[in-house]
This record gives C-alpha cells, sequence and structure tokens, in this order.
C-alpha cells in the first residue's frame, strides 16, 4: 500500500532528522558552527504521520528558526533563551537574566547568525536520491495496486 511507502521515508527522514539536530554542525558567523541540540527537545519532538496518503514530518516550531534563521527587527522571547543558556550551560559573570536580555537585545538588531542563508538542516535530507526513491517506491506500489486490481477485474468477468 501507499501508505507503507509514505511510513517507510517517514521513518527514514525523521530518524535522519533527528540524527543531523543531534549532530550536524550548522554554520556561525566567524567560521565557527554550533549543533542545534541544546536539551534534546527538539529531536524528541520530531515524528512523522501519515494519512490520506499524505506525510507530514512535525517538530517544534522553533525548527524553523534553525532552517531559516531570524530576521532581524522582532526580539525573541526571553524565556526561550534564558532557557538555551541553562541547557547549554553557560557560565558568566553577569545574572542569567541579564545575558538573556543581550542575547535577546543582539537577535532583534542583527537577526541569527543563520540569516538570511539559511542552513541546509532539511535540504540534505531531502535531497534529490531520496525524492528519487519515494518516487521509484511509489511507482512501484501504484503498478502492482494497478495489476491486482486489474487481476480482480478479469477474474469477475
Amino acid at each position: 500500500m501507499v501508505a507503507e511507502v509514505l511510513a517507510k521515508f517517514g521513518e527514514r527522514i525523521t530518524q535522519q532528522l533527528k540524527e543531523d539536530i543531534k549532530n550536524k554542525p550548522l554554520p556561525r558567523r566567524g567560521g565557527k558552527s554550533f549543533v542545534a541540540n541544546a536539551s534534546g527537545d527538539l529531536a524528541d519532538s520530531v515524528r512523522y504521520e501519515v494519512t490520506n496518503s499524505s506525510l507530514k514530518i512535525y517538530a517544534n516550531n522553533y525548527i524553523y528558526y534553525l532552517m531559516f534563521g531570524r530576521k532581524p527587527g522582532k526580539r525573541p522571547p526571553r524565556e526561550v533563551i534564558v532557557k538555551w543558556i541553562q541547557d547549554k550551560g553557560i557560565q558568566s559573570d553577569i545574572p542569567v537574566n541579564s545575558l538573556a536580555f543581550l542575547i535577546q537585545r543582539a537577535i532583534g538588531q542583527n537577526g541569527t547568525t543563520l540569516y538570511p542563508t539559511g542552513s541546509t538542516l532539511i535540504s540534505d535530507i531531502m535531497n534529490e536520491a531520496l525524492i528519487n526513491d519515494l518516487k521509484s517506491d511509489l511507482f512501484d506500489e501504484l503498478v502492482a495496486e494497478a495489476v491486482s486490481s486489474f487481476r480482480t477485474l478479469t477474474k469477475a468477468a
């Protein structure tokens, strides 16, 4: 069934995405890089669902900012920055709330390091090889279903 093919690819995509969130270096200004996995919450949130012959991949909403970055203008919520500081175990001579405010203000003024270029977090997974594999498996499944339907019709006749 088509749903089984989609589930196979959903599993493949979500496993690779979880692995990349935990281990893939993302670019940072100054030639440095960082790994997106601070608390493990994002990787843990990745899942897929197959319904009505469609595949949907889910993750915490902030994956958007790891894919595209955050443009200057609006500051991120302070509580998110505080949690990130704590999850990363960042030590500072200033209080956590003050450090969070400074980071929050810098992101509001300059955007994140991933803006405007974004990252390859998803595009490296959804590559041409994966899409071709999916097309091939779906085509094979559709042909098998058509042949089965044709055999059923010819037996009934």
